[in-house]
């Protein structure tokens, strides 16, 4: 039974206000909340059945990441001819 069964999480992000930037912030959101999830603690009996134990009987388990997601936003502006300005974390206007 190891490694057939998985949990599948699924992160939801509400944009409240967008200022600019909202990739980068909404995987700083995502990423921070897998960070604090806990699963429950489970048991495989050898005929099969699953026990998944609540947070009372057992401790959590903290998710765990190998890799950690990163988003850098840039913007991309040419000035005169030859010139090409670059802008790191634009805003909402610098990105129109």
């Amino acid at each position: 039974m190891a490694e057939e069964s998985v949990w599948q999480l699924r992160v939801d992000v509400t944009v409240l206000n967008a200022r600019g930037n909202l990739g980068d912030a909404c995987n700083m959101a995502a990423v921070a909340a897998l960070k604090h999830f806990h699963r429950p603690d489970v048991t495989v009996e050898e005929d099969g059945r699953v026990t998944v134990h609540s947070f009372a009987e057992r401790e959590p388990i903290p998710t765990f990441l190998k890799k950690v997601p990163v988003c850098l936003t840039y913007a991309f502006c040419a000035h005169n001819d030859d010139d090409l300005i670059v802008f790191s974390d634009p805003t909402d206007l610098e990105e129109r």
